[in-house]
């Protein structure tokens, strides 16, 4: 009787190990089960809170993405330009209620082929894309000038003309609303060359600037032509010139009968960078010298104005240092009345030289990025929310 009761504890002792086994079996199939759903459940999480980048977006919502609000004061980076641009001009304009940023063609870059660029784009803001409004058969424009009038015409100084080699000083009126483009021939005395500015006067006015006549020389001075076009008549009026010749300046009006001209260079090569402003009386045909002056010397800064009576200028040239020229990445918003500077958000990767910027009139400038050093355009298009 003792041995067979020690022969069934030996025997419950022996399957003991066995129990042992088939427990821990089932708790690391129970444990890799759990795993597995956790691991499940984590990677769901990731999808539903990462539904909207562009991994996983549809593709309409990728052509949009770009235009999701951004805070004020900060840049957005959106879809690149089709080809390199510098030295060429934009603005903003309403077609039949939807938003878009025309832009004329430049220059390429001398690594480019061709060199410069014969085409009309624009940028429909809403579907984020570009767009070849004229391809191939629009006025070769380089270090031209832009502006848009009250009855949503666009008007283009010509500046130099890749296509003569020479200054052609003529303007362009190109209507968005029917793609109809216009030369318009300037009379003897009106000389309008490169580097010129222009403004509208939204009352049936251009005014515009002179600029440079010596295409290739880096030590042309600018003239100091100032001048006004009468849109519905044709007629030009030579005004009092400007205090100093410049061009690559910035210009716009300060919504109190005068006009603000800004920055600028008194030379083509932009070594002599200018940190005047100075005021233009339109009744009395007069200039002043402002007793303020811009924080630094810049010129071939891209502009435009916000409608609220402020103009946005971003980047530029300081001129050159010994070494090498300084391109500018600050951003300024300029109060037009009181010439209040006030800095805003730098433009990120790089700084910005004879690019373009328009202005949409509710709180945003898109900007043409232009160079980041004299000779190497980019593709970059951007955003900035002020």
């Amino acid at each position: 009787m003792r041995h067979s009761q020690s022969g069934q504890q030996a025997q419950q002792y022996a399957s003991i190990p066995r129990i042992a086994r088939w427990i821990a079996s089932i708790s690391f199939v129970l444990a890799l089960l759990l795993s597995l759903v956790m691991t499940s459940l984590f990677v769901y999480i990731r999808l539903y809170h990462h539904a909207g980048t562009i991994v996983w977006s549809p593709p309409e919502t990728i052509s949009t993405a770009t235009n999701a609000v951004s805070p004020p004061g900060s840049w957005k980076v959106l879809p690149s330009l089709p080809s390199p641009q510098a030295d060429n001009a934009a603005v903003y304009v309403q077609v039949q209620g939807r938003g878009y940023v025309y832009m004329s063609g430049g220059y390429h870059g001398y690594k480019y082929s061709p060199h410069y660029d014969h085409n009309l784009y624009r940028y429909d803001i809403a579907a984020a894309r570009w767009q070849v409004v004229a391809s191939g058969n629009f006025p070769g424009m380089v270090n031209n000038a832009i502006a848009l009038d009250e009855q949503n015409h666009i008007f283009f100084a010509a500046g130099y003309s890749p296509d003569v080699n020479a200054i052609t000083s003529l303007l362009y009126l190109y209507r968005p609303s029917d793609g109809v483009l216009q030369k318009i021939n300037t009379p003897g005395e009106v000389s309008i060359g490169f580097g010129a500015a222009m403004l509208a006067d939204q009352q049936g006015h251009l005014y515009i600037t002179q600029g440079f006549m010596r295409p290739g020389d880096p030590q042309a001075h600018a003239g100091t032509g100032w001048y006004r076009y009468d849109i519905a008549s044709g007629r030009w009026h030579i005004l009092a010139p400007l205090p100093v010749g410049l061009g690559y300046i910035a210009l716009a009006s300060d919504d109190a009968g005068g006009i603000v001209l800004l920055g600028g260079a008194m030379d083509a090569g932009q070594h002599l960078p200018s940190t005047h402003i100075y005021r233009y009386d339109i009744t009395n045909d007069a200039w002043t010298k402002d007793q303020v002056s811009s924080p630094l010397a810049f010129s071939g800064a891209a502009s435009c104005v916000d409608g609220q009576g402020h103009m946005v200028i971003v980047g530029g040239s300081a001129g050159y240092d010994t070494a090498s020229e300084r391109v500018l990445a600050q951003s300024w918003l300029v109060d037009l009345y009181t010439l209040h500077w006030q800095a805003l958000a730098p433009l990120p990767s790089g700084g910005s030289l004879l690019g373009t910027a328009a202005c949409d009139g509710h709180g945003h400038v898109f900007l043409v990025r232009g160079a980041n050093d004299s000779g190497n355009p980019t593709t970059d298009f951007l955003m900035l929310t002020v």
